[in-house]
């Protein structure tokens, strides 16, 4: 494991958006725990919390925010950012209020208020993890229209590969009107029991299909994985030398330029 330290004022700051269009897709789990690898690394890292399902907050051990969140594209008012229980991770809680979202604000103003409430935050993240709802919503289409990258967590199922392609479309819609320098999203395999013919054989239709979209790294299915979120913990400090803290270790140094884990 390598541990060096960005200067975010001389090197870019990548948001990424952690995005699929269903629920249960291991979004949040692939959010926190990737931001705890990253924050190994040395980075400083903002989770933001988009879900109004609060699971990221939850995780993290932020409260809450009332109304904070759902004011920032309502209202246009600053992010509430708060120290989280991860070293090296700070993080934007979320609120059940942000259901309301896309009744209450439009997608275009929405976007421009998060746009503005980025553009306000202290030069201190090199990266922001923006934990989507599982809906391809106002708060999906803001996060994709703010970020520099997009990361879509798929399990090796064939209804997840099936429906693969909607949340692809959609993410280029929201390039060609909103965010012409949003990087081509990345497909990472979660969830993967590569003992089964039916996982390995996904993963490779996978690889066939999209290429280089799919991350080398694939994160192997892991009941300690599944139990972090109880324990309030990522699988870096929850299993440290276990196959999950490796695989989100082995992301984030393949998101970070193909380093060493």
């Amino acid at each position: 494991m390598t541990s060096r330290r960005h200067d975010v004022t001389t090197s870019r700051q990548r948001r990424v958006a952690v995005v699929n269009h269903k629920g249960g897709t291991a979004k949040t789990t692939t959010a926190v725990n990737l931001a705890a690898a990253l924050a190994e690394r040395g980075d400083r890292v903002l989770v933001v919390d988009l879900d109004g399902a609060c699971s990221a907050s939850s995780w993290l051990g932020v409260a809450d925010d009332g109304d904070a969140l759902l004011a920032v594209f309502a209202d246009g008012a600053p992010f509430v950012v708060r120290p989280s229980t991860v070293a090296g991770v700070d993080a934007v809680a979320s609120s059940g209020r942000m259901s309301a979202l896309d009744r209450k604000v439009d997608t275009l103003d929405a976007v421009a208020a998060l746009r503005a409430a980025v553009a306000r935050l202290d030069a201190v993240h090199r990266w922001l993890l923006l934990d989507c709802p599982g809906t391809l919503g106002t708060a999906t289409v803001a996060a994709l229209a703010v970020a520099t990258d997009v990361l879509v967590p798929v399990e090796p199922g064939p209804l997840a590969v099936a429906q693969l392609p909607d949340v692809l479309r959609a993410v280029d819609r929201v390039r060609e009107t909103l965010a012409p320098d949003l990087a081509l999203a990345r497909i990472v395999p979660v969830r993967v029991d590569m003992r089964t013919n039916l996982a390995a054989s996904v993963v490779d239709r996978l690889r066939v299909a999209f290429g280089d979209a799919v991350t080398r790294t694939t994160v192997r299915e892991s009941v300690r994985i599944r139990e972090c979120p109880a324990a309030r913990q990522p699988i870096t400090t929850y299993d440290t030398r276990g196959p999950g803290a490796a695989d989100y270790r082995a992301l984030a140094a393949e998101l970070d330029g193909g380093g060493t884990p």
